[in-house]
């Protein structure tokens, strides 16, 4: 795979992250690509004199445009959704699990604009990791408020009350499914009632690498009092084998951070969710005295000399335990008692979820033989077919979204800088009208994105969205905030798919970039003779 054309970022992704799920949008948002073979036809590595493949069936591409109220399919591969989860998921999700990535992630994005603050390269190497960051972020605080304004765990508890009324009209019923909506709540209060803590422990676990290595060094030196023959030697040995790679990527203040973050995190936790390793080291502290020695403890952590090198921190795998409380490094011990709590959750997580994984699919079945249909089966990462209507909607109240944008709107976001500076190529070209065969019927703009009701998730960037007649007229790359939430519930009146207009893609191909001979290998639809396919 070649890339043949991709447009400057001013125009690929023009809004930037200020725009990222927004609407109006007007974002060219697209890339050529050609797939090469060998001479023969046939799949090769990479060589010049490698030829473009022809395929036997691909997709033509409509020049005619859509229409508010156009029928329009998508089919992509997006991720996954959750549309049948009982309320006890739906609430844990929307009350636990959902807010405490938030605050993660919010703290990750302040931890890397902080850290390219001073440093305009890292500053740089560091943007795409921080926009990765900040549209899950986005993606995620628009799902929770999403859940919450439209009730969706109020709505699942309705339907599971009519679902336990059906149940109890019919003896057959209840014998088939009465057990089901007992044994998920059973099995979520058992999972909500130290969620915050599991949470919590995890994030621990997972801190840094060293961290990781510092667990097993615990371990390693409670090993010693073990028969040789129950060791686990080639663990350490891998583990010592990637430890100068391991310091060499280390950051030490990313470290010290997010230990001083989760250290607050657990002390804020109930008194029935506490666990022993952060308690042990400060529960008998107070208000900013215990702040103050959790700052300390991830500093000394962070600076300590014991863990700076790959030969200081391979030679405490050749301590014993009672050689490594010497050192007077706490973090050793409670990187191990961390770890040790982050497996026993883990298989309370598995023992969680064999009993959802039991009890869940009956809970589908009873519903559908409840409201008597067949339900569409959640997204799963694999082919996927969705259809609507090209059309817009009401955001909020006294506001309508109209469900085209248009060249003249980019020119009006115009402010000259970053992610809103648009090519000067581009503002010359709508001065001058100069838009070729691409132009609205009027001839005084270039439709640039557009809405429509089809049904799409994470994943779908990229996916083509087709007309009636199977021929692509756009593709897809972002939906709106008011339709987040679309792993859970699927809001027909707010959620809206974005795509970018084919006609954008073509008018800037052609007029902006010059590369109008590329669409003579493309099978176009309504259009005029000098950009029709070459025999």
């Amino acid at each position: 795979m070649r890339i043949v054309y991709a447009p400057p970022k001013n125009i690929g992704f023009f809004g930037g992250d200020p725009d990222n799920f927004e609407w109006p949008r007007h974002d060219g948002d697209f890339t050529f690509m050609r797939a090469y073979v060998g001479q023969d036809g046939k799949p090769a590595d990479y060589a010049t004199g490698n030829v473009p493949y022809k395929p036997k069936k691909f997709l033509s591409i409509s020049m005619g445009g859509v229409k508010e109220n156009d029928f329009v399919m998508v089919m992509g591969y997006p991720g996954s959704t959750r549309r049948y989860r009982e309320s006890y998921s739906v609430a844990y999700n929307q009350d636990m699990a959902l807010p405490f990535q938030i605050d993660v992630f919010n703290k990750q994005i302040d931890e890397l604009q902080n850290a390219g603050k001073n440093d305009p390269e890292l500053q740089l190497k560091l943007q795409s990791r921080i926009f990765d960051i900040a549209n899950t972020l986005k993606d995620l605080e628009g799902s929770v408020v999403a859940l919450r304004r439209f009730g969706v765990v109020d709505q699942k508890r309705t339907e599971e009350a009519a679902f336990t009324r059906w149940l109890n009209a019919n003896p057959d019923h209840q014998r088939k499914y009465g057990e089901v909506l007992p044994s998920l709540q059973k099995a979520y209060d058992e999972l909500t009632g130290t969620a915050h803590r599991d949470l919590i422990v995890q994030q621990l676990a997972e801190l840094s690498d060293l961290f990781q290595i510092l667990s097993l060094v615990n371990r390693v030196g409670a090993d010693k009092q073990k028969p040789q023959a129950e060791r686990d030697a080639m663990t350490a040995l891998r583990a010592r084998g990637a430890l100068p790679e391991i310091l060499a990527n280390r950051n030490g203040p990313s470290e010290r951070t997010f230990l001083a973050f989760f250290l607050r995190k657990a002390a804020e936790l109930p008194a029935g969710q506490k666990f022993d390793a952060a308690e042990k080291l400060f529960g008998n502290l107070k208000g900013e005295t215990r702040v103050r020695a959790e700052e300390n403890f991830a500093r000394a952590f962070a600076e300590s000399k014991n863990f700076a090198t790959a030969e200081s921190v391979s030679g405490l795998f050749d301590k014993t335990a009672a050689q490594l409380k010497e050192l007077n490094e706490p973090v050793i011990e409670f990187a191990g008692e961390v770890s040790d709590l982050a497996d026993q959750i883990d298989l309370h997580q598995r023992a969680f979820n064999a009993t959802v994984a039991r009890w869940r699919p009956l809970l589908v079945q009873g519903m559908s033989e409840m409201h008597a249909n067949k339900p569409y089966p959640d997204a799963n990462r694999t082919l996927r077919f969705t259809y609507g209507d090209v059309k817009g909607y009401v955001p909020h109240d006294a506001a309508i979204y109209q469900p085209f944008t248009n060249l003249s709107g980019v020119i009006e976001k115009d402010t000259g800088r970053e992610p809103f500076d648009v090519p000067a190529k581009l503002k010359q070209l709508f001065r001058t009208r100069d838009f070729g065969p691409y132009a609205t019927p009027d001839g005084q703009n270039v439709p640039v994105d557009f809405l429509s009701t089809t049904d799409i998730v994470g994943g779908n960037s990229g996916s083509p969205v087709m007309n009636g007649r199977g021929e692509q007229v756009g593709i897809i790359f972002d939906g709106n905030y008011e339709g987040l939430g679309n792993d859970f519930f699927y809001n027909d009146a707010k959620g809206r798919a974005i795509a970018v207009d084919i006609r954008y893609v073509l008018f800037i191909v052609d007029k902006f970039g010059g590369a109008g001979y590329l669409l003579k290998e493309l099978d176009i639809k309504n259009a005029p003779a000098a950009l029709r396919r070459a025999a």
